[in-house]
């Protein structure tokens, strides 16, 4: 078994909450434990806190805004033109860029993530 694959392992039991996994084939038997005690997920990282806007229909993508920017309701952060037509790519709640997810002039698709935003206290 990779390191890779090991890592992916870990990863799901993390998730999942498992503390114990054994996996025995032909040749190696592999056990993997991790601690019953995880160090809390900081605030930021609430569902609720931190949201992507998606694309609403393909075409090429052009960003208006920047990380970190502060954006306000129904801004417009962005563009998708198809055939030569623009189209608006709007938040529908304040919000701070935290990543712009796709290149200026790149092709994207409907349901693509575009941005990555935090939620930020006025």
């Amino acid at each position: 078994m990779s390191a890779e694959n090991i890592e992916k392992l870990a990863l799901l039991m993390a998730k999942k909450g498992i503390l114990e996994l054994e996996i025995k084939d032909a040749d190696f038997e592999y056990s993997l434990k991790r601690s019953k005690f995880s160090p809390p997920i900081p605030l930021a990282e609430k569902k609720e806190d931190i949201w992507e806007i998606k694309a609403e229909t393909v075409g090429i993508f052009y960003p208006k805004a920047r990380p970190k920017e502060r954006i306000k309701s129904n801004q417009v952060v962005g563009l998708i033109t198809v055939i030569g037509e623009p189209f608006d790519v709007a938040v529908d709640r304040e919000g701070e860029v935290l990543e712009v997810l796709v290149e200026e002039g790149q092709a994207v698709q409907y349901g693509q993530p575009l941005f990555l935003m935090q939620k930020y206290d006025l």
